[in-house]
């Protein structure tokens, strides 16, 4: 007695849209991610601070800053996030608290050009 059995042969076809689609989300995860752990920040991030926010309504948006700097005669601390993608160069988006941990101030700084001078 002879026992046939069918083996089926499953066929993988390549689908350009599906790996457009799957390189898309890996780049736009990987910019959220970067923005989730803070450091970076767009744009149009920058509108959802507004004055008199406290730092935890701050960093809950925005994620944690790329830096912390408390200078001498300042009320409060100055968060420091990089701007992605800056129509000007290298820019920085700084949000200035007062002594109450409140948003005072918020604004963008060029620092220069990311290409090398030459």
């Amino acid at each position: 007695m002879q026992v046939n059995t069918k083996e089926k042969t499953v066929k993988s076809k390549f689908n350009p849209r599906f790996a457009v689609w799957l390189l898309a989300g890996l780049v736009l995860g990987s910019a959220a991610a970067r923005a989730d752990n803070g450091f970076t920040v767009t744009t149009s991030r920058e509108n959802v601070i507004t004055l008199g926010m406290s730092e935890s309504e701050v960093q809950q948006l925005l994620g944690r800053p790329d830096r912390v700097d408390r200078y001498r005669n300042a009320p409060g601390p100055t968060w420091t996030y990089r701007v992605v993608a800056p129509l000007f160069g290298k820019t920085e988006f700084n949000i200035e608290f007062g002594p109450d941990d409140k948003v005072i101030s918020k604004g963008e700084m060029v620092i220069g050009s990311d290409k090398p001078s030459q």
